[in-house]
């Protein structure tokens, strides 16, 4: 019977180390996303600026914002040890500059992150 030396890496070694490491969660997945900024007094106790996770690192809310300008940084597990604001290619960085948010109209906006991509959108 001959051998196949390259059937074998493939076969027993490139193949589980492959499930392995894409089944692994991400290092940077957090346990709760929320907003600490100027429309809450930078709280990060505030349970109505909590995203929730709609996918892998991907979180999303539904907040109402009174017209007016403000200003918040997105935090992890609920203290400033880990946050994100904004870097000047408009891309989520830590720390980064205070992200600027315009609400032109008082009322319900959809707020998404995605921490893989680091974007936001409103």
């Amino acid at each position: 019977m001959r051998k196949r030396p390259l059937l074998y890496l493939i076969i027993h070694i490139c193949l589980p180390l492959f499930f392995f490491f894409s089944s692994s969660p991400r290092i940077d997945a957090y346990n709760s996303v929320g907003m600490a900024g100027s429309f809450n007094n930078w709280s990060v106790n505030d349970n109505s600026a909590q995203l929730i996770n709609s996918d892998s690192n991907k979180w999303e809310s539904v907040r109402f914002f009174r017209q007016g300008d403000y200003k918040f940084k997105f935090i992890m597990d609920n203290s400033w040890s880990v946050h994100r604001g904004i870097n000047s290619a408009g891309k989520l960085e830590q720390p980064g500059n205070d992200i600027v948010l315009k609400i032109d109209k008082t009322g319900f906006y959809k707020i998404t992150v995605d921490l893989n991509l680091n974007e936001w959108s409103i």
